[in-house]
Order: structure tokens, then C-alpha cells, then sequence
């Protein structure tokens, strides 16, 4: 029996394989099973100086199943986590984005973001200008801009030192409920067209960002089943040329010396570009706002202000609420427009009056919720639901 087992051990036999791998940070588990048809064929090319029959024994099964993982690869579908497959001919994933470890560039350089998540691969690309969260076409979205395009001289500064040329717009949107990314440029004609200026023309910091996100919201996008896959969606954005205004390049061209006409048109002023500043203040004070505990680092005490929109301007046109966090330094705003106001006190008028609108907003306080952003930082909301009897008669 011993020299049965003994002759066992040097038959050439191709096995199944059962390979199961763990990602301890996520804690997920991926098994891919090797039929021995996918054997022979990755056994084929292998460069040891031992032949096909001498691995194929059981002896030599350590070697094999090393052998054999050398050749993993790993494949990011859309809407799963990332699988291990073994490439040969009857290899069934063609759904999928195919991402090797050694795939290289034209150059020989060895490809780093080939193999990286779709949703992380803006986070180490170069001369990026701003990064947030935003809803764009009620879909929230991650929109990363980054300058590229050719060489221009703006006097502007970067702090970093980088995106220092360049003066084109790019736009990188993510939308992380169908794991979908799109990229789309806006060149500086397009630019200038639409604001009267290029966006790198203004300072860093607020301006700029400022800009950037008034064409985020000019953008029109369309989620869209894949013509080759049914299961799957991609993402498609393009400026919104219904709404392009003539009169923000003739703007910039009016002579302020004509002198104006007697007889002007009476009414509220257009704002070319929107204002955030603050008006009267109606409230500040120390409160536990909702959700603080887990936006704020264990913290639920804020300093919430409430503000007038404008300067003189009565609390029921529209409030903003700023909540301040001093432990880790964040603001967050909310303005509410006078529709949602009334909505919030349920249409009483009198509730907003200059008497009441203190101790209104006062309880409207209670509806606050503090939510983590995605990309840092945090969102401010009223939410209706809490304390939905706050306002009845």
C-alpha cells in the first residue's frame, strides 16, 4: 500500500484549486475556484526549470499553488468590491474592468493608478483646486477641479505652488451610488463667456471657489443605462447652454461714464455675482444640536448665529443659520429661503413678525441636525421631522 501512495505522489495530475482571500480592512472574502483546464494553460508559460509533468505531481503541490497566485489579479467591478480572478481563456469576466499589476504606460513607467478604486483615483492627481460635496440635478455628487490646459500669465496666487499654469477648468463628478465617475473640461473661452472672466483670474480660497462651484451648478447631468451591459449606468455631464446669459460678457464692457437715464426701472437689483454676506443678527447661543456627537468628535454643544439675509432687510425673507464648532474649528451654513421658512412655522405669518421672530427662532433650534460631509467639514439642516408639532395652533 505504501508503494501505491509513493507512485500516487509522481502521477502527473492537474488539480482544482480553491483559493480564498481576505481583505482585513474591509473584512471581505473573495474565492475564485481553478478548474484544471485553467491549470494546464497558466502552467504553460511558467519559467521554472522543472517541466509541466514534474509540477503536476503532489509533491510538488506547494510549488504549484504558488505559482499559481503569482498570477492573481485583482478586478474592480462597478458596484461590488474587488474580486480575484485567474486570466485564461475560459476565464468568464469581461463585465469587468480589467486592472493588472504590471500593466506599464507607453513610457515603460509602471502604471500606479491602473489599479486603484475609481473613486480614489483624483486624490493623487496634481494641480487640484478644490474638492466638495454638492447636488448637482438632485444627485449628490463628489466634484473634484483641477486646473489643466496650456501655459497663462495671471497674476494670481496658489500658496502651493502648483497649478501655476494652465487655464482650462477640469471637472471630475463622482457619484458614489452607482460607483460612476465622468470627467468633462471647461476651456477659459467657456469660461469668460459665462462669468465675464477666467476662474483663475480670481484669488485662491473663497472667490475662486466660489466661481467654480456657480459653473458646477450650470452643469446638466444624465445617468444613463451602459449599451453594453444592462445591469450597469454610467454618467454623462455637459454644460447647460439653455441658461446662458448674453449680458455677463457685455457687462464687463459697460462704460460707467455715460450717465444714466432719469427715469429708472424701480425693484430689487440683479446680483451678477451672489452675495454671502450677513445681515442683522436675530440670535446666538450655546445649543446641543442633533447629530453634533457624531459630526463634531463626541461634541454636541455649538455656537449657533442666526442672521438676516441682508442688512434691514425683515427676518421673513430668508434667514442663515451658522453653527460654530470651537474644538475643531468648522462653521456650517444653512440659508433658508422665505418659502421654507413658512413652511417650517407652518404658514403662520405672525410668527415671523420683527415681535415673534425671536422666540421663533429661538425654537427652530430644535430642528437643527449636524451631518459629516463627505469630504470633510459639515452640513446644517432643519429638519421638519423633529418636534413636528412645534408650530400648531
Amino acid at each position: 500500500d505504501d508503494d501505491d501512495e509513493e507512485d500516487e505522489e509522481d502521477v502527473p495530475i492537474p488539480p482544482t484549486l480553491r483559493i480564498v482571500g481576505y481583505n482585513p480592512k474591509t473584512g471581505h472574502k473573495s474565492l475564485v475556484v481553478v478548474p484544471p483546464q485553467a491549470v494546464l494553460e497558466v502552467l504553460v508559460n511558467q519559467p521554472s526549470d522543472m517541466s509541466t509533468e514534474e509540477i503536476l505531481t503532489r509533491k510538488k503541490r506547494h510549488f504549484l499553488a504558488r505559482h499559481l497566485t503569482s498570477k492573481l489579479r485583482l478586478e474592480y467591478p462597478r458596484n461590488a468590491p474587488p474580486e480575484l480572478v485567474v486570466p485564461w481563456s475560459g476565464a468568464n469576466f469581461g463585465f469587468l474592468g480589467e486592472v493588472s499589476g504590471s500593466q506599464r504606460k507607453a513610457d515603460g513607467k509602471l502604471d500606479k493608478n491602473n489599479g486603484r478604486p475609481i473613486e480614489e483615483r483624483p486624490l493623487k492627481r496634481k494641480n487640484r483646486v478644490m474638492r466638495c460635496s454638492m447636488q448637482i440635478c438632485k444627485i449628490n455628487l463628489v466634484v473634484t477641479a483641477f486646473r489643466t490646459g496650456g501655459d497663462m500669465n495671471l497674476n494670481s496666487s496658489t500658496g502651493n505652488g502648483q497649478g501655476d499654469k494652465g487655464s482650462d477648468l477640469s471637472l471630475n463628478l463622482y457619484y458614489g451610488h452607482i460607483q460612476e465617475s465622468c470627467e468633462l473640461i471647461i476651456n477659459s473661452e467657456e469660461m469668460t463667456k459665462r462669468l465675464g472672466r477666467n476662474v483663475f483670474e480670481l484669488d485662491e480660497g473663497e472667490p475662486r471657489n466660489t466661481a467654480i462651484e456657480w459653473l458646477c451648478r450650470r452643469l446638466k447631468i444624465e445617468i444613463l443605462p451602459d449599451p453594453d451591459i444592462p445591469s450597469r449606468k454610467i454618467m454623462k455631464a455637459a454644460l447647460d447652454d439653455s441658461n446662458v446669459k448674453d449680458w455677463v460678457a457685455a457687462y464687463k464692457q459697460i462704460d460707467p461714464n455715460v450717465p444714466v437715464q432719469k427715469e429708472r426701472v424701480q425693484g430689487v437689483p440683479m446680483k451678477f455675482i451672489p452675495s454671502n454676506s450677513r445681515g442683522d443678527r436675530v440670535l446666538r447661543k450655546g445649543v446641543k444640536v442633533k447629530g453634533g456627537a457624531s459630526a463634531q468628535r463626541g461634541v454636541r454643544e455649538c455656537l449657533v448665529s442666526v442672521y438676516t439675509r441682508a442688512v434691514g432687510e425683515p427676518a421673513n425673507h430668508g434667514l442663515v443659520f451658522e453653527c460654530y464648532n470651537a474644538d475643531t474649528a468648522y462653521t456650517a451654513t444653512l440659508h433658508v429661503e422665505a418659502s421654507e421658512l413658512r413652511r417650517q412655522v407652518c404658514g403662520r405669518d405672525e410668527l415671523l413678525s420683527a415681535l415673534q421672530v425671536k422666540d421663533t427662532v429661538e425654537s427652530l433650534l430644535y430642528r437643527l441636525v449636524l451631518t459629516p460631509s463627505p469630504v470633510g467639514g459639515l452640513n446644517l439642516n432643519l429638519d421638519i421631522k423633529q418636534m413636528p408639532n412645534l408650530f400648531d395652533d
